[in-house]
Protein backbone atom coordinates (compact mmCIF):
# COMPACT_ATOMS: atom_id res chain seq x y z
CA UNK A 1 0.00 0.00 0.00
CA UNK A 2 2.94 2.36 1.15
CA UNK A 3 4.39 1.71 -2.16
CA UNK A 4 1.40 2.24 -4.15
CA UNK A 5 1.25 5.58 -2.28
CA UNK A 6 4.18 6.24 -3.07
CA UNK A 7 3.61 5.76 -6.71
CA UNK A 8 0.60 7.98 -6.94
CA UNK A 9 2.80 10.94 -4.98
CA UNK A 10 5.19 10.11 -7.69
CA UNK A 11 2.58 10.74 -10.49
CA UNK A 12 1.09 13.36 -9.35
CA UNK A 13 4.51 15.41 -9.14
CA UNK A 14 5.09 14.91 -12.76
CA UNK A 15 2.07 15.94 -14.00
CA UNK A 16 2.07 19.18 -12.00
CA UNK A 17 5.02 19.91 -13.32
CA UNK A 18 4.36 19.43 -16.68
CA UNK A 19 1.23 21.55 -15.88
CA UNK A 20 3.31 24.19 -14.85
CA UNK A 21 5.54 24.23 -17.65
CA UNK A 22 2.62 24.16 -19.91
CA UNK A 23 1.20 27.24 -18.29
CA UNK A 24 4.44 28.95 -18.60
CA UNK A 25 5.23 28.07 -22.19
CA UNK A 26 1.41 28.59 -23.16
CA UNK A 27 1.76 32.39 -21.55
CA UNK A 28 4.85 32.77 -23.66
CA UNK A 29 2.94 32.00 -26.53
CA UNK A 30 0.12 33.63 -26.40
CA UNK A 31 2.40 36.75 -24.56
CA UNK A 32 -0.19 37.20 -21.88
CA UNK A 33 0.40 38.92 -18.58
CA UNK A 34 3.62 39.48 -16.54
CA UNK A 35 4.54 35.87 -16.58
CA UNK A 36 4.45 35.59 -20.09
CA UNK A 37 6.59 38.51 -20.74
CA UNK A 38 9.07 37.33 -17.67
CA UNK A 39 9.23 34.44 -19.75
CA UNK A 40 9.76 35.73 -23.45
CA UNK A 41 12.79 38.14 -21.45
CA UNK A 42 14.50 35.05 -20.52
CA UNK A 43 14.25 32.84 -23.45
CA UNK A 44 14.61 36.03 -26.18
CA UNK A 45 18.89 35.84 -25.53
CA UNK A 46 18.55 32.20 -26.16
CA UNK A 47 16.43 32.12 -29.23
CA UNK A 48 18.70 34.96 -30.37
CA UNK A 49 22.05 33.11 -30.03
CA UNK A 50 20.67 30.13 -31.74
CA UNK A 51 19.06 32.24 -34.60
CA UNK A 52 22.70 33.56 -34.77
CA UNK A 53 24.24 30.49 -35.27
CA UNK A 54 21.68 28.99 -37.68
CA UNK A 55 22.31 31.77 -40.00
CA UNK A 56 26.31 32.20 -39.62
CA UNK A 57 25.85 28.30 -40.34
CA UNK A 58 24.02 28.79 -43.50
CA UNK A 59 26.46 31.87 -44.56
CA UNK A 60 29.62 29.58 -43.73
CA UNK A 61 27.66 26.94 -46.01
CA UNK A 62 26.72 29.47 -49.16
CA UNK A 63 30.23 30.96 -48.63
CA UNK A 64 32.06 27.51 -49.36
CA UNK A 65 29.28 26.08 -51.90
CA UNK A 66 30.20 29.93 -54.09
CA UNK A 67 33.68 28.82 -53.85
CA UNK A 68 33.12 25.12 -54.58
CA UNK A 69 31.19 26.46 -57.89
CA UNK A 70 34.19 28.94 -59.00
CA UNK A 71 36.70 26.24 -59.00
CA UNK A 72 34.17 23.74 -61.09
CA UNK A 73 33.98 26.74 -63.74
CA UNK A 74 37.38 27.73 -63.48
CA UNK A 75 38.31 24.27 -63.99
CA UNK A 76 36.26 23.48 -66.88
CA UNK A 77 37.17 26.65 -68.06
CA UNK A 78 41.09 25.32 -68.31
CA UNK A 79 39.80 21.98 -69.76
CA UNK A 80 38.43 23.23 -72.85
CA UNK A 81 41.25 25.95 -73.40
CA UNK A 82 43.78 23.23 -72.74
CA UNK A 83 41.91 21.18 -75.47
CA UNK A 84 41.75 24.11 -77.84
CA UNK A 85 45.78 25.21 -77.17
CA UNK A 86 46.31 21.28 -78.15
CA UNK A 87 43.99 21.04 -81.38
CA UNK A 88 45.67 24.40 -82.63
CA UNK A 89 49.38 23.10 -82.22
CA UNK A 90 48.03 19.65 -83.98
CA UNK A 91 48.58 17.33 -80.59
CA UNK A 92 45.05 15.82 -80.27
CA UNK A 93 44.48 12.12 -79.46
CA UNK A 94 42.30 9.32 -80.13
CA UNK A 95 41.15 7.58 -77.04
CA UNK A 96 39.34 3.52 -76.98
CA UNK A 97 36.95 4.34 -74.28
CA UNK A 98 35.15 1.09 -72.50
CA UNK A 99 32.65 1.56 -70.11
CA UNK A 100 32.65 -1.21 -67.28
CA UNK A 101 30.79 -2.21 -64.25
CA UNK A 102 32.78 -2.84 -61.15
CA UNK A 103 31.69 -5.99 -59.75
CA UNK A 104 34.11 -6.31 -56.70
CA UNK A 105 35.26 -2.70 -54.69
CA UNK A 106 36.63 -2.19 -51.22
CA UNK A 107 36.55 -3.45 -48.46
CA UNK A 108 34.91 -6.33 -50.00
CA UNK A 109 38.30 -6.37 -52.01
CA UNK A 110 41.28 -5.36 -50.14
CA UNK A 111 44.44 -3.35 -50.85
CA UNK A 112 42.21 -0.34 -53.09
CA UNK A 113 41.39 -2.97 -55.99
CA UNK A 114 38.20 -2.90 -58.56
CA UNK A 115 37.23 -6.07 -60.24
CA UNK A 116 35.59 -4.81 -63.71
CA UNK A 117 32.87 -6.69 -65.75
CA UNK A 118 34.82 -6.07 -68.80
CA UNK A 119 38.52 -8.27 -70.20
CA UNK A 120 40.36 -8.84 -73.11
CA UNK A 121 37.02 -10.07 -75.00
CA UNK A 122 36.19 -5.87 -74.94
CA UNK A 123 39.39 -5.21 -75.99
CA UNK A 124 40.83 -4.73 -72.17
CA UNK A 125 44.62 -4.91 -72.06
CA UNK A 126 47.07 -4.19 -69.34
CA UNK A 127 48.15 -0.53 -68.55
CA UNK A 128 45.09 0.79 -69.54
CA UNK A 129 43.86 4.14 -67.81
CA UNK A 130 40.81 3.53 -65.76
CA UNK A 131 38.49 6.99 -65.15
CA UNK A 132 35.91 8.04 -62.84
CA UNK A 133 33.53 10.51 -64.00
CA UNK A 134 34.73 10.39 -67.42
CA UNK A 135 37.34 12.44 -66.81
CA UNK A 136 39.12 11.96 -63.23
CA UNK A 137 42.22 9.05 -63.95
CA UNK A 138 42.07 6.79 -60.55
CA UNK A 139 43.57 3.43 -61.37
CA UNK A 140 45.38 1.41 -63.97
CA UNK A 141 44.58 -2.08 -65.23
CA UNK A 142 46.98 -4.60 -63.89
CA UNK A 143 45.45 -7.98 -64.88
CA UNK A 144 43.49 -8.90 -68.01
CA UNK A 145 41.16 -12.36 -68.37
CA UNK A 146 38.79 -13.15 -70.86
CA UNK A 147 35.61 -11.53 -69.36
CA UNK A 148 36.67 -9.65 -66.52
CA UNK A 149 39.85 -7.33 -65.23
CA UNK A 150 41.83 -6.68 -62.23
CA UNK A 151 42.49 -2.83 -61.32
CA UNK A 152 45.02 -1.22 -58.81
CA UNK A 153 44.20 2.03 -57.46
CA UNK A 154 46.52 4.90 -57.78
CA UNK A 155 45.79 5.24 -53.80
CA UNK A 156 46.74 2.06 -53.14
CA UNK A 157 49.06 1.58 -49.78
CA UNK A 158 52.91 1.62 -51.39
CA UNK A 159 51.50 2.89 -54.93
CA UNK A 160 53.61 5.62 -55.85
CA UNK A 161 53.62 8.28 -59.22
CA UNK A 162 54.70 10.99 -60.26
CA UNK A 163 52.34 13.90 -60.01
CA UNK A 164 52.14 17.72 -60.41
CA UNK A 165 50.30 19.79 -58.03
CA UNK A 166 48.61 23.33 -59.25
CA UNK A 167 49.93 26.18 -57.80
CA UNK A 168 49.11 30.11 -58.38
CA UNK A 169 49.28 31.80 -61.61
CA UNK A 170 48.80 28.73 -63.67
CA UNK A 171 52.22 27.50 -61.87
CA UNK A 172 52.58 23.35 -61.19
CA UNK A 173 55.29 21.34 -58.36
CA UNK A 174 56.03 18.27 -59.34
CA UNK A 175 56.01 15.75 -56.31
CA UNK A 176 55.64 11.86 -55.85
CA UNK A 177 52.64 10.59 -54.62
CA UNK A 178 52.17 7.50 -52.27
CA UNK A 179 49.08 5.49 -51.80
CA UNK A 180 47.54 5.23 -48.39
CA UNK A 181 44.72 3.54 -49.07
CA UNK A 182 40.64 4.08 -49.27
CA UNK A 183 41.31 6.39 -51.88
CA UNK A 184 43.77 8.71 -49.97
CA UNK A 185 47.21 9.40 -50.83
CA UNK A 186 50.18 11.80 -49.68
CA UNK A 187 53.24 13.84 -50.84
CA UNK A 188 55.72 16.03 -49.33
CA UNK A 189 56.68 19.53 -50.84
CA UNK A 190 59.23 22.09 -49.56
CA UNK A 191 58.00 24.09 -46.77
CA UNK A 192 56.40 27.41 -48.24
CA UNK A 193 56.11 25.75 -51.63
CA UNK A 194 52.78 27.47 -51.85
CA UNK A 195 50.34 24.42 -52.03
CA UNK A 196 46.83 25.14 -50.69
CA UNK A 197 43.54 22.70 -50.43
CA UNK A 198 41.46 22.46 -53.10
CA UNK A 199 44.88 22.46 -55.87
CA UNK A 200 44.24 19.86 -58.64
CA UNK A 201 46.74 17.01 -59.06
CA UNK A 202 47.31 15.67 -62.41
CA UNK A 203 49.42 13.33 -64.08
CA UNK A 204 52.32 14.76 -66.04
CA UNK A 205 52.15 15.05 -70.01
CA UNK A 206 50.36 17.08 -72.99
CA UNK A 207 47.73 14.63 -72.42
CA UNK A 208 47.38 14.45 -68.53
CA UNK A 209 44.16 13.21 -66.41
CA UNK A 210 42.83 14.95 -63.40
CA UNK A 211 43.56 12.64 -60.47
CA UNK A 212 43.04 14.01 -57.13
CA UNK A 213 42.49 17.14 -55.23
CA UNK A 214 44.77 18.26 -51.74
CA UNK A 215 42.40 18.27 -48.68
CA UNK A 216 44.49 19.20 -46.39
CA UNK A 217 47.98 20.44 -45.92
CA UNK A 218 50.17 19.37 -42.93
CA UNK A 219 52.75 22.40 -42.47
CA UNK A 220 54.58 22.37 -39.21
CA UNK A 221 56.46 25.15 -37.77
CA UNK A 222 60.22 24.86 -38.05
CA UNK A 223 59.93 21.52 -40.40
CA UNK A 224 61.70 21.68 -43.79
CA UNK A 225 58.56 19.98 -45.50
CA UNK A 226 55.26 20.29 -45.23
CA UNK A 227 53.10 16.63 -46.42
CA UNK A 228 50.06 16.83 -48.65
CA UNK A 229 46.73 14.98 -48.31
CA UNK A 230 45.18 13.90 -51.60
CA UNK A 231 41.93 12.61 -52.54
CA UNK A 232 40.67 10.38 -55.64
CA UNK A 233 38.16 12.49 -57.89
CA UNK A 234 35.89 9.54 -56.89
CA UNK A 235 35.00 7.54 -53.88
CA UNK A 236 36.22 3.88 -54.45
CA UNK A 237 33.24 2.24 -51.91
CA UNK A 238 30.54 4.12 -54.06
CA UNK A 239 31.56 3.79 -57.69
CA UNK A 240 29.27 1.54 -59.58
CA UNK A 241 31.13 2.18 -63.53
CA UNK A 242 33.89 3.32 -64.71
CA UNK A 243 35.50 3.93 -68.07
CA UNK A 244 38.95 2.09 -69.83
CA UNK A 245 41.03 3.86 -71.48
CA UNK A 246 43.88 2.89 -74.01
CA UNK A 247 47.29 5.19 -73.02
CA UNK A 248 46.53 8.52 -75.01
CA UNK A 249 48.13 8.54 -78.52
CA UNK A 250 48.99 11.25 -80.33
CA UNK A 251 48.10 11.95 -84.06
Amino acid sequence: MRNRARGGQKTKHIALVFGVGALLFAAAAYGQGALGGLLWRVLEPVLAVRNSVTASEVAILQSELAAAKAARADRDLLLQENKDLKQRLGRTSTQARTLAGVLLRPPGIPYDTLVLDAGAAEGVGAGDLVLAGGAGVIGTVVEVYPTTARVILLSAPGETHDALVSLADAQVLPVRVEGQGSGSMRAQVPAGAGVVVGASVVLPGVFAGYTGTVTHVDAKEGESFETLYMQLPANPLQLRFVEIVKPYVSQ
